[in-house]
């Protein structure tokens, strides 16, 4: 399993919080979770895409995000101080994905 919380690397094959970041995501009131399920390569490629989005989120202050992946499943977990903020990294983690599956299957099409 391979997991991703903001911040620095921690141990192999994951990426942590740095010193405190866990007492940050316990601090959020609101939380949200977004799996997706599919074949474990097109996991893996949608997990490799979202990596940055999921490793540096664009708010720190409002949302927090961690991400895993077990082999055909790929899970968001986002928290938030607030429902707006946690409405607005759904929306855009979902439209990453979109974007990510569009892509492929774009590509998957091209390809044939």
């Amino acid at each position: 399993m391979r997991r991703f919380i903001y911040g620095s690397q921690r141990g192999e094959g994951s990426v942590g919080p740095e010193s405190g970041s866990e007492k940050h995501i316990e601090k959020r009131k609101y939380r949200a979770k977004i799996e997706v399920v599919g074949e474990s390569d097109i996991v893996k490629i949608i997990y490799e895409a979202l990596a940055p989005e999921i490793e540096t989120p664009p708010n720190l202050k409002r949302v927090s995000v961690s991400a895993h992946r077990d082999r055909e499943r790929y899970t968001i977990e986002i928290y938030s101080r607030d429902i707006p903020s946690l409405r607005a990294a759904i929306n855009s983690y979902i439209y990453l994905i979109y974007t990510a599956i569009k892509t492929l299957e774009t590509a998957r099409e091209t390809t044939r």
